[in-house]
């Protein structure tokens, strides 16, 4: 059986298509295991592990992008990963008083969207990150 548990931290994972673990995973890492099915996600900050199953543990160091929720990723780490918006871009942007996801896609050009099980390594939409985002700019504003 396929524990959900993380192997460094013990939280609980969430499933995450192994398209977007292969994807994202880089070559010289993968080595015979992300054709395999079912992966976990641990997004827990501090944890070092990203991708796991009961065969394989993928940490940051074997991604090609950076992970937005995990300890280290600063402003140039992308939130919306399709369009490469980035927390520097949110901010920028919420300073200059755009305060929705649209607005602030309009206002940097960057609008390219639908491929996030392949791009975002949640392997899923950006929406609700990218609205936390924007809310916490909105904070520091005022």
């Amino acid at each position: 059986m396929l524990s959900m548990i993380c192997p460094e931290c013990n939280k609980l994972g969430q499933s995450v298509s192994d398209v977007t673990v292969a994807n994202l995973v880089q070559e010289d890492s993968i080595r015979d295991g992300a054709g395999e099915n079912s992966f976990y996600l641990c997004r827990e900050p501090g944890c070092s592990v990203v991708y796991y199953n009961g065969v394989r543990v993928y940490g940051i160091q074997a991604l090609k992008v950076p992970v937005w929720f995990k300890e280290g990723s600063g402003e140039d780490s992308p939130i919306c990963y399709c369009a490469r918006i980035t927390r520097k871009d949110i901010k920028e942007a919420v300073a200059s008083g755009r305060n929705t996801s649209s607005e602030i896609r309009s206002y940097t050009g960057k609008t390219e969207r639908e491929n996030c099980t392949r791009e975002n390594p949640a392997g899923r939409c950006c929406d609700q990150e990218f609205d936390e985002e924007i809310i916490k700019y909105r904070r520091m504003r005022r």
